[in-house]
């Protein structure tokens, strides 16, 4: 009898980690919103993921479409947020999944409309404010200014 007792909590321990174990969540993938920049300039991809299960996740980007004749490629595709540079104005469509060691999640989906600068346009001029020291968990107000000599 003393056997049988510790053979079935043994059995109903196994049995509940493994149901346990089979309750993986997929991961979830977010590309970000849709955007416009200048054709030639360094671009910046802000993708996130998550996992519900507290699982590490890891990044998988992919150029699905590009503009005919670009050679724009990835900086790297692991990582949340490669960059690159579009050669070519048009659309750049681009997915995003992210696995959390056992499977992939839902690819997300991001456009990067690339065109040309405006000629007419004159790029502002920012001023982050003065270097500062501040300690550890110290408020700190930050006070930035800009200017647009076009008034945009």
């Amino acid at each position: 009898m003393k056997y049988s007792r510790t053979l079935f909590f043994v059995i109903l321990f196994l049995f509940f980690s493994i149901y346990a174990y089979a309750q993986n969540t997929k991961p979830i993938a977010d590309a970000s919103v849709n955007r416009n920049v200048v054709a030639g300039q360094y671009t910046i991809l802000f993708g996130s993921g998550r996992d519900d299960n507290g699982d590490n996740i890891t990044y998988k980007w992919q150029l699905i479409e590009g503009p005919g004749g670009s050679l724009s490629e990835l900086s790297r595709d692991d990582i949340p947020n490669p960059t690159f540079i579009p050669d070519i104005i048009g659309d750049y469509k681009f997915s995003l999944r992210t696995n959390d060691g056992e499977e992939f999640s839902v690819p997300s989906y991001v456009i990067i409309t690339a065109h040309n600068a405006d000629p007419d346009n004159t790029k502002p001029i920012s001023y982050a404010g003065p270097d500062r020291s501040v300690n550890v968990r110290e408020k700190a107000n930050l006070a930035g200014s800009g200017s647009d000599a076009d008034g945009n």
